[in-house]
């Protein structure tokens, strides 16, 4: 069953970038906004259309380098567009669904100045799970770029039961990168991206006691100070956990024997942080017209989970007026 846009979508920020590289937006229906002069301007041209997850990314200076998501007419399979909105060569009929979460991710290469890594995952709706990678060239395509090497399978053999989770943080080493995302029940897959690319033969897999969610839906997100992570499950919860920048490891939040659940009202979907990772943010996601969207904030300095509890405030809510997709 696909799933609305929640309200949240225009929340998310780039937190693992310092300069300009979120400086554009492309989501939604055919959607652009450009953030290059401090406010939104409105961007025409976009080719996507997509209801949930998908990837936009600008060099340092904020020049728009290029978007992933679904195409027009919507198809399951994920394109990236570059600046001038045409489909990049090897860039259609990527592996990854539309119906995911959080379709894409972009990742740059430490040290590779001209080249990207683009993360997707597909959807427990379509059938078609899985965690992948692809490989930009921006000196290819007369600097318009080139999809090379084609899919990179993560799944590490568990493609059936991945979730529609990926997030990304800067490692301790900060010329370092984890990239991590969710196998259901209750393991996180993280893989370290650093000067010589992705390690594809080495993740670290993080299994926690006392957590179990099947819910396949939802976001997955890590602290700017990479010490929290949050996995929003739809229905099966939402639940916070520590996270190790240095080795990628996932605990239970504050050496807890058992998963840490927040709790609010309705089914947790987007996830965010505020910038100084003192605030988390969780927007619920429902899927039928009449239901209540809320969107909910936590204190994190709070040292256990009942006081984080405690300190939910209900930032806004609203009536879904639109049907399911």
């Amino acid at each position: 069953m696909k799933k609305l846009i929640p309200f949240l979508l225009l929340f998310f920020t780039l937190s693992i970038f310092s300069q300009k590289e979120a400086n554009f937006w492309y989501f939604g229906n055919n959607a652009a906004l450009d953030f290059n002069s401090g406010a939104p301007v409105p961007v025409s041209g976009s080719q996507l259309n997509t209801t949930e997850g998908c990837s936009s990314f600008s060099d340092s200076n904020g020049n728009l380098l290029f978007y992933v998501g679904a195409p027009t007419p919507s198809t399951n399979n994920l394109t990236i567009w570059d600046k001038n909105n045409n489909p990049m060569p090897n860039g259609t009929g990527l592996q990854g669904d539309t119906s995911s979460s959080q379709s894409a991710l972009t990742v740059p290469a430490p040290n590779q100045p001209n080249i990207y890594y683009i993360f997707t995952v597909g959807a427990s709706s379509s059938g078609n799970q899985g965690f992948w990678y692809y490989t930009i060239d921006m000196t290819l395509n007369g600097g318009l770029g080139d999809v090379v090497g084609g899919a990179t399978d993560l799944s590490q053999g568990n493609s059936g039961n991945w979730s529609e989770k990926v997030t990304a943080v800067r490692a301790k080493d900060c010329n370092e990168f984890w990239v991590i995302s969710f196998l259901r029940n209750n393991s996180f897959y993280a893989y370290k991206v650093d000067g010589s690319g992705v390690k594809i033969s080495a993740p670290v897999v993080s299994t926690i006691p006392g957590f179990s969610a099947n819910d396949a839906r939802g976001y997955l997100k890590v602290s700017p100070d990479g010490t929290k992570l949050v996995s929003n499950n739809m229905a099966g919860g939402s639940f916070l956990f520590d996270f190790d920048d240095e080795t990628g490891e996932v605990s239970n939040f504050n050496g807890s024997t058992s998963a840490n659940q927040l709790n609010f009202n309705g089914n947790g979907y987007g996830v965010e942080f505020s910038a100084s990772s003192r605030r988390l943010y969780i927007s619920t996601g429902e899927s039928a017209s009449g239901t209540t969207e809320n969107l909910y904030q936590f204190d994190l300095t709070q040292s256990s989970i009942a006081d984080i509890n405690n300190s939910r405030f209900l930032v806004h809510t609203y009536v879904n007026t639109r049907s399911a997709l």
